[in-house]
């Protein structure tokens, strides 16, 4: 499945490096602009340089109860969607409230993140 729009610009959190390069090697092959960052203070930063139109998130467990990444990224100058990537429900609840676009569970499946990026820059 290839993005249909070449300028689809994605920004990758992610603090497993392996796992990281591994999602934006996957994601360049699709047809995505692809930057990645390992902290969600760095995503913030990045995100208003780079102006994602997607963040997807694989957020460390200290972060699963908070929503700060998800709200702050509202006040970007280009607000994303955001896709979280985790394995904890009470997470899932507490981010799409907070305005995440949508959740994926642990572990991943690549087909469906692919489908999810692939509606939301359609």
């Amino acid at each position: 499945m290839r993005t249909s729009d070449p300028s689809a610009r994605v920004l990758v959190v992610e603090e497993n490096l392996t796992a990281r390069d591994a999602l934006c090697e996957l994601l360049t092959q699709e047809g995505y602009r692809v930057e990645a960052v390992t902290t969600p203070e760095a995503a913030l930063t990045k995100a208003a340089e780079f102006e994602p139109d997607v963040v997807v998130a694989d957020l460390p467990r200290q972060w699963h109860t908070d929503t700060t990444l998800v709200d702050r990224l509202r006040d970007v100058p280009r607000p994303p969607a955001v896709v979280v990537v985790t394995a904890s429900v009470v997470c899932s609840y507490l981010l799409l409230e907070a305005g995440a676009t949508a959740i994926l569970s642990k572990p991943i499946d690549l087909d469906c993140l692919l489908h999810t990026l692939q509606r939301m820059v359609a």
